[in-house]
């Protein structure tokens, strides 16, 4: 049974900083979402912000981004993905983001209602797909406008359902979802048809990352998460190891020590809470856990971070992870 954090807790000063808020959508916190998605042209709400949308985040919720004319320069997670037209980047769930584009950018913007979308059950044949949300992924079209203009082909088709609102919008809203994200899988030559060993190996290891990505706070072992695969803890580490070289356990640790930075940087919760919210038994292990993983307790690791600092916010690594 968990112990009480309180009994001797000792009260925390927490560093002053601006909280991360967290939206339905971005300035919106009860947005509706029929058919289980949301979507818009772009411009909508970042010409009403000037162009800029501030850091924030969104639980449960992943966006794509369809820019088809402009640039943009996002921060997600710390790290800043930036290019110009015609691209896609996709954020996942709970991932503090941050969107500046260049004025009159064009585009859409599309908030799907968690991972258990049923446009995801309709795109079982393509079982890579969730790789366009477990982390930030740049999707660049080049000079492939061909392509580009197919996918907002559909991306108009369903901004034209979403507005319809009648009784086959849920079924013509998820198939055409299912359609965009297939289309993008497709964009990243991961097409589930013609897998070989290696990506059939890829996509066993990304099923078992979005596994871990939804029990992490439960501390589950690497074999109940074996058992959850139908594979053995060895072949369980034999996949982990050739996809990312390193062991299951270490990527169920890494996705914890990921969560728990998440917190620390960009909320003003109690040490104590977070603990608790991330299933440790008490405030010590969890700073135990902390120093062994990044070297710092807590406390400096929250302290240290730029979002206390806003003047400070320029640190930033370009990433692109288009293929």
């Amino acid at each position: 049974m968990r112990r009480s954090l309180h009994t001797h807790a000792q009260r925390e000063v927490i560093p002053a900083r601006e909280v991360i808020p967290a939206y339905v959508l971005y300035g919106d916190d009860a947005a509706a979402m029929p058919g289980g998605y949301y979507i818009e042209p772009l411009r909508d709400r970042s010409e009403r912000y000037n162009w800029e949308i501030a850091l924030h985040r969104h639980f449960d919720l992943p966006q794509i981004f369809i820019l088809s004319s402009g640039h943009v320069t996002a921060t997600v997670d710390g790290f800043t993905i930036a290019g110009k037209a015609p691209l896609v980047l996709t954020i996942p769930a709970g991932a503090p983001h941050a969107m500046r584009y260049v004025p009159n950018s064009d585009g859409y913007v599309l908030t799907l209602n968690g991972l258990s979308h049923p446009a995801l059950d309709m795109a079982a044949a393509a079982p890579l797909i969730d790789q366009l949300f477990l982390r930030p992924l740049k999707v660049d079209f080049g000079q492939d406008l061909h392509t580009m203009n197919r996918l907002l082909g559909l991306i108009g088709q369903l901004l034209e359902e979403h507005a319809r609102h009648d009784t086959t919008d849920g079924f013509l809203g998820a198939t055409l979802i299912a359609a965009v994200l297939a289309m993008l899988v497709r964009a990243r030559d991961l097409k589930a048809t013609t897998l070989s060993e290696d990506h059939k190996l890829q996509a066993r290891f990304r099923t078992f990352e979005s596994l871990v990505g939804r029990h992490f706070a439960e501390h589950k072992s690497v074999a109940s998460y074996a058992h959850d695969l139908k594979l053995s803890e060895s072949q369980l580490d034999r996949i982990c190891r050739a996809s990312v070289g390193r062991t299951a356990f270490q990527v169920i640790q890494s996705r914890l020590v990921l969560e728990a930075r998440r917190l620390l940087h960009y909320t003003a919760q109690p040490i104590s809470k977070i603990a608790e919210d991330l299933g440790f038994a008490d405030q010590a292990y969890f700073s135990r856990f902390i120093r062994k993983h990044t070297g710092s307790p807590p406390r400096v690791l929250r302290c240290s971070h730029p979002a206390s600092n806003a003047s400070s916010i320029k640190r930033a690594r370009e990433i692109s992870t288009s293929l």
